[in-house]
Order: C-alpha cells, then sequence, then structure tokens
C-alpha cells in the first residue's frame, strides 16, 4: 500500500489513484488489501451517514485497481454485514455494524472473557471490569426500588443484578436464547435460599424457575422493569446487540402480550467505553429509548409513568432527574 495522497501533493495529476494499492509477493491478495482500507474508510464515517458510498468510478480512481477486484473487496464487507448493496441505488453502511467493530477495539481491554465463547463479542454479552458500580447506581434509583417484576437479559454482565433482584424478593424474568424454550419466570418466595445465586446463572436458571412459552407471554404478567446489556449502546439511547436482534423481537412480543408497553422503564447496563455519540441511523431503531448506565454516569430519563403510581410519586420527588 503506497500512499501517494494528490491532494497533500499538488504536484501529482489529480487523475492519478490517491491510494496505488500494488499486489506484492507474500502479502495478502490485492481484494484484501483492497477491503481493508474500505472498512478503515467506512468506520471513520459518521454514525449517521446515510448516503451510499463513493461510486464504483471513483473508489477504482482512488486506489487503483480494478472494478473486478472493487468488487470483491465490496463483496467481502457486504459478507461480513457492514456493507449493503442495493441495486440501482449504490452501497450503504450498516450502522449497526459499524458500531460493533468500533466498540469490540475498545472493549477487549475491559471485558471479561466469557466460559465458552471468550472474547467473541458476537456470541455473547459480555461483563466488564467496574460492573458493580453500574449495579449500584441501578439499585439506588426508584424504579428498582418500586419493581416487583424485573425483566433481565441473561447477558453476562447481569448475573450480580439477577441475583440480587431474587435477594431482594423480586419476581426475575429471564427470555431463554432465542426464545427457543419462551422465558424463565424466577420467584424468590419458591426458590430455596441456597439456591438464589444459583438461578441467577444461565445454566441454573431453568432448573429453578418455571417456563412460560411465547404464545403465553400475556401469563408474565406486567414486568415493572427492564435491564438488558448490550454490545454498544448511543448517547440517544440506543441499543446495539451482538447481531441476533433477540431484544427486539423479545421486546415486540412482551408489548404486544401487553406486558409491558412505552412507560416501562428500560436501562441499558454498559462500560464507558461501550457508548458511541448518537444518535446512530440504525435500520430498526427501538421506539422507546433507554436509560444508559455506566460506571461513571447515567444517560437519559426514564418515564415517570414507570411502574405506576408508587414511581410516579418517588420520581416527583426527585425532580425525575437520571
Amino acid at each position: 500500500m503506497r500512499p501517494t495522497n494528490s491532494l497533500r501533493n499538488p504536484k501529482i495529476p489529480p487523475n492519478q489513484p490517491q491510494f496505488q494499492v500494488e499486489h506484492v509477493s507474500g502479502e495478502p491478495p490485492l481484494y484484501v488489501q483492497v477491503s481493508r482500507e474500505l472498512e478503515r474508510m467506512v468506520l471513520a464515517l459518521p454514525l449517521n451517514h446515510s448516503d451510499p458510498l463513493p461510486s464504483e468510478p471513483k473508489l477504482i480512481d482512488r486506489w487503483g485497481v480494478s472494478r473486478g477486484t472493487l468488487r470483491h473487496a465490496v463483496n467481502e464487507l457486504a459478507r461480513t454485514g457492514l456493507l449493503r448493496v442495493e441495486q440501482g441505488r449504490g452501497t450503504f453502511v450498516n450502522h449497526d455494524v459499524q458500531v460493533r467493530l468500533i466498540v469490540r477495539e475498545r472493549l477487549v481491554d475491559v471485558a471479561l472473557p466469557d466460559s465458552r465463547f471468550h472474547l467473541d463479542f458476537d456470541r455473547f454479552v459480555p461483563d466488564f471490569l467496574d460492573r458493580e458500580t453500574c449495579d449500584a447506581t441501578i439499585m439506588a434509583r426508584p424504579e428498582w426500588e418500586a419493581a416487583q417484576t424485573v425483566f433481565a437479559a441473561p447477558d453476562n454482565s447481569l448475573e450480580h443484578l439477577r441475583a440480587q433482584a431474587l435477594v431482594q424478593g423480586k419476581r426475575l424474568v429471564v427470555p431463554t436464547f432465542g426464545l427457543l424454550r419462551g422465558y424463565v419466570v424466577l420467584d424468590p418466595t419458591v426458590i430455596p435460599e441456597e439456591n438464589i445465586l444459583l438461578a441467577a446463572t444461565l445454566d441454573g436458571m431453568e432448573r429453578c424457575g418455571t417456563t412460560v412459552d411465547s404464545p403465553s407471554a400475556e401469563s408474565l404478567g406486567r414486568i415493572d422493569l427492564l435491564v438488558t446489556g448490550a454490545t454498544a449502546a448511543s448517547s440517544d439511547g440506543q441499543h446495539i446487540g451482538p447481531g441476533n436482534r433477540f431484544l427486539s423481537i423479545e421486546i415486540h412480543e412482551m408489548e404486544e402480550a401487553g406486558v409491558i408497553d412505552g412507560s416501562t422503564p428500560r436501562v441499558i447496563v454498559v462500560h464507558d467505553c461501550q457508548v458511541v455519540e448518537g444518535p446512530v441511523a440504525l435500520q430498526r431503531p427501538e421506539s422507546t429509548p433507554f436509560v444508559v448506565i455506566t460506571p461513571t454516569r447515567s444517560i437519559g430519563q426514564l418515564p415517570i409513568a414507570g411502574v405506576g403510581a408508587k414511581v410516579g410519586e418517588m420520581m416527583r420527588g426527585t425532580n425525575g432527574n437520571s
């Protein structure tokens, strides 16, 4: 890769390649090199960039490669999900994937490895250093105190919070992976005290709780507070998960069942490095934003309606600060 940026060197004619990409023996194939340069360019774009990428002729001029090499590079990034090619319209960035790639580099330094997936953040939502500060922040909020039933995602970062919910006598609803077995309902009044910590784990919850299948979601009863981890969160309260969109499916299903609505408080627990400045042009954003809790700050406000009159009174007593 030999940078010869004509914008910086006026002696180079403007029709010359800005970045001449040449294949040297022993280096990756040319299309791989172009793919890497294209990825760097895309990751540097604003997260709300909605225009298509420059046209093929412009990118060919930029790197001095053939149309076939460029298309091979674009197809590679489309295969990973970073780009999408729309016939007749152009090539666009999938910003949720863009965010994941940006955050992944930061997250490696603070994430706690999973016992099965290590640091493969496409497979799980990790726990992270200083996460207990987030737990303390959430448990000090009036929404937590007033909640009788808490929905908690099956994320590594929420295991301690799930245990605390049960210890404090709160009923817990946890979705199974991909809703394949529906939801697990954990009632602390029937779980032996010595099994509370086990019930908060992903491997133990189904041994300690009862399962409710998706078609019967209305039988979950009213959920007072929704808490989830994330791969990333935007500063305007959008959730970006590992890519499977399970949370969006769960939220839609619970809204259809009437157990949550737009007034249900929703919280994301993430490390500061997982927060990106919004807005992010997601393809399918959540209609109700989340409050984002990190070890150092709380971003956003929860709806006063929340869990009914009790939360409303408590929130008014604190002027609705978050």
